[in-house]
């Protein structure tokens, strides 16, 4: 899903785990925030692109907003293992998404 070097030309990118942010934060940008901070950490780093699968409505759009631009999708209603579809009645897509500095 969505090859990473190949696109923006590089042989390493900082990829994340995921973005949640509490409930009680919601609504103070910490999610956005916390994206942010992947640009002076790459720079620190000597890395040029940041990607991450992206899970959730909410965290696409901040991602997206901030300059991420989608490299991969899948709809999780797609999704097989063995032939079988388990997330078949599962709304939304997972999106793989890209940001070079």
């Amino acid at each position: 899903m969505g090859n990473v070097y190949e696109k923006y030309g590089v042989n390493k990118y900082l990829s994340g785990m995921g973005l949640a942010v509490d409930a009680d934060y919601h609504g103070f940008n910490a999610g956005q925030r916390i994206l942010e901070c992947r640009r002076p950490l790459c720079e620190r780093l000597g890395v040029q692109v940041t990607a991450t699968v992206f899970t959730a409505p909410a965290s696409q759009h901040i991602a997206s907003k901030i300059g991420f631009e989608p490299l991969a999708e899948l709809e999780y209603a797609t999704y097989e293992d063995n032939g079988q579809k388990p997330f078949a009645s599962a709304p939304g897509k997972a999106i793989v998404m890209g940001l070079k500095f």
